[in-house]
């Protein structure tokens, strides 16, 4: 549950002041995706001031002291494994079903090792098939307490343990370990776990009681016809749902750099026959692999665009195929800095686009070590955000590098001039195109419109009129989600390839005052109206 997540964190701390070891909190999407109510302690004092104890033979590990440490840290897992003061700490955290822990006679003796969220899907599914084995919730599952489960199975006289768990037969795999070579058991003893459950994605309460069924015998065989008809349903429906797109936000800055350059390197293609081969990293950029753009090859982890297209410019063809690649500046900041170096040296062929816009925006709009201190003005004058700013345009300045360009994201013709006149050129080519991001800049802009004193502010609208011909330029090849198309009339009786499209623009998602009106540009037929109204 979200409270055990929140009283697990406090005692890992705990534990890792106490043991001077690091703590690794497991959670899954599906507990990171939740909230509830938390019931808050005490508030203890800390002492914020901290000193450096010098103790060279645990932090200098170096040749004998690292085996020596090597050899304490194993030493002190082992001391975990059977140190009672410590799992008494932590099983006042977790907690069980007692009514579970009982079998009745007519029950199979099989139980179930789980921990985590993984428990509440243990509970429903029971609850929904009746069934009544007794649950063994793990706290600790790394080191697993062997006298805990050698326990739960000799009480219970267990002959069969099924262990859930998600992703990687983790605690299965230890289970089996301690079972084979440090309980007493008389008996034959067999584990299931992912021989019947996926590995890969979530597990859900019906995944469950379909492992629980081929095991347990169920009463309520109508439930399971029932999941099994469910699954079957979404089997049917699921392939003919309508895709939704991952898209950049309405107004996003990073919609018309991809928008253009998709212009400029078609046009280059089809005129020279490169290929042009996208690096992406994790970025709002990300989001150009879909639909309209579709300009990325390979996302992995953090500066692997560049990282990757760096072993890969000395293997291509440059007059066949040319690199580009995208990354954020907080990625840049965090990865970024050295793969960028390791291409400048060697002056490998390739076009690196960073996208300075102030903000870990796709992650929860955190501030960046180069967002301007006059921009983070939701956080107070007692805000403990860095006061130095690392300003990203002067350091890259500082490399002294042959082909560095500085620009913004909406102006579509300059956009056009750079991208063709770069693209073209050899060696290492880094443009950052400096914006902020807009979904930020809007609440920035927000924000300053509540302290202004004056009630009269300009009101700004884009409209499609109906000189509109719908040639899908703005709709499609742009993409912005702020642009929507409605059938003007809906009579039963007309063929849908016959009814009337009608193309408008969304006020309540459009953004006239970070947006200057990106689709306004791209109309050739000059069908979007800019209205301005003062008050």
């Amino acid at each position: 549950t979200v409270q055990e997540c929140k009283d697990f964190i406090k005692e890992g701390l705990r534990i890792s002041e106490l043991y001077n070891v690091p703590i690794y909190v497991h959670v899954t999407t599906r507990l990171c995706h939740s909230y509830g109510i938390l019931e808050y302690g005490t508030i203890e004092s800390i002492n914020n001031e901290g000193r450096f104890q010098k103790d060279s033979k645990r932090f200098v590990n170096t040749l004998s002291k690292a085996m020596a440490n090597q050899r304490k840290y194993f030493d002190l897992i082992s001391q975990f494994a059977k140190n009672r003061k410590l799992f008494y700490l932590l099983n006042k955290v977790k907690t069980f079903k007692s009514e579970r822990n009982q079998l009745k006679k007519e029950d199979p003796n099989i139980g179930v090792i789980t921990s985590g969220i993984c428990y509440s899907y243990v509970i429903q599914a029971c609850n929904k098939l009746k069934i009544n084995p007794p649950i063994l919730k793990l706290g600790l599952i790394f080191p697993i307490n062997r006298e805990e489960i050698c326990q739960f199975a000799n009480e219970h006289e267990l002959n069969k343990i099924l262990i859930i768990e998600e992703l990687e037969p983790f605690i299965e795999t230890f289970s089996k370990r301690v079972f084979c070579n440090f309980c007493d058991a008389k008996r034959d003893l067999e584990i299931h776990g992912k021989d019947y459950l996926p590995n890969v994605g979530e597990l859900n309460t019906d995944l469950i009681m379909r492992f629980f069924s081929k095991f347990f015998p169920i009463k309520n065989k109508e439930l399971l016809e029932d999941v099994k008809k469910k699954e079957d349903i979404l089997k049917e429906v699921l392939p003919q749902l309508p895709i939704r797109e991952p898209t950049f936000c309405p107004g996003c800055q990073y919609r018309p750099i991809f928008y253009e350059l998709k212009k400029v390197v078609d046009k280059i293609s089809e005129e020279t026959g490169i290929e042009f081969i996208y690096g992406g990293d994790i970025s709002c950029s990300t989001l150009a692999e879909a639909y309209p753009y579709q300009m990325i090859d390979w996302v992995v982890c953090m500066s692997a665009g560049i990282g990757i297209a760096n072993g890969m410019a000395h293997v291509i063809d440059p007059k066949k195929q040319k690199l580009i690649t995208f990354i954020g500046d907080s990625t840049f900041f965090h990865t970024g800095i050295q793969p960028l170096l390791n291409a400048i040296k060697n002056n490998i062929d390739i076009t690196i686009i960073i996208f300075n816009n102030y903000w870990t925006a796709m992650t929860g709009q955190q501030e960046t070590i180069d967002t301007p201190r006059d921009f983070i003005t939701h956080f107070g004058e007692k805000s403990k955000t860095e006061k130095v700013r690392i300003d990203l345009i002067g350091m890259l300045e500082g490399l002294k590098l042959e082909n560095l360009i500085v620009t913004g994201s909406y102006d579509l013709a300059k956009l056009e001039r750079i991208f063709s006149n770069i693209l073209v050129k050899k060696g290492p080519k880094i443009i950052v195109i400096n914006e902020e991001c807009a979904l930020e800049k809007k609440r920035r802009l927000r924000r300053e419109d509540k302290k202004s004193a004056s009630n009269k502010k300009t009101e700004i609208y884009y409209q499609i009129t109906d000189s509109c011909v719908k040639c899908n330029e703005c709709i499609e090849y742009l993409g912005c989600p702020a642009i929507n198309a409605i059938y003007v009339d809906e009579p039963l009786d007309t063929i849908q390839e016959e009814r009337e499209l009608k193309y408008y623009i969304d006020q309540t998602r459009c953004i006239p005052k970070v947006c200057p009106g990106i689709c306004q540009s791209t109309c050739k037929n000059y069908a979007i109206k800019k209205t301005i109204i003062n008050p």
